[in-house]
């Protein structure tokens, strides 16, 4: 009798999504946005990295950014933190084809749309290329939990 009473109460909090994760419920998501789709080779593109906190407090943001280096490079100006949400930066590190930023921010944290970085590369020649978020290794914690869900990329035509 208490099997039947235990699995009707199990099932009943499932049926009322108590016990699973509702899949319209999202997390945090990383974004990549260009002030320019379209360059000529020689010019110049900056790629502001966004992170939408899904209303959750964030400390810290382990962004790996990576990008095709045969057609784009990181310029001198490089990474921009000056209006960066973060008020720690620990290590950034800009290797041949990947970027890599350890951002924090003290309790609270922060939330809502704000920005990690902006990123300044020059285009080097003809190519349509990408800039994403390695899926793998990126991650936004909230309460010690990585709440990151979306990876956004942004898209690039060097003409």
């Amino acid at each position: 009798m208490k099997k039947i009473f235990l699995l009707a109460v199990v099932f009943t909090l499932l049926l009322t999504g108590c016990l699973t994760k509702d899949s319209s419920q999202s997390g945090a998501t990383l974004r990549v946005v260009l002030d320019k789709n379209t360059v000529s080779a020689g010019d110049s593109v900056n790629a502001k990295l966004l992170l939408d906190t899904d209303e959750k407090l964030v400390t810290t943001a382990k962004v790996f950014l990576t990008y095709n280096a045969e057609v784009l490079e990181i310029t001198e100006e490089g990474i921009d933190l000056s209006n960066s949400a973060f008020s720690i930066n620990p290590f950034q590190e800009i290797k041949s084809n990947q970027i890599e930023l350890v951002l924090g921010k003290p309790y609270p944290g922060v939330e809502g749309v704000v920005e990690i970085a902006n990123l300044s590369f020059k285009a080097l020649k003809s190519a349509n290329t990408s800039l994403n978020f390695n899926s793998q290794l990126s991650v936004v914690l909230s309460e010690s939990k990585n709440i990151l869900t979306k990876r956004e990329s942004a898209d690039l035509e060097i003409k």
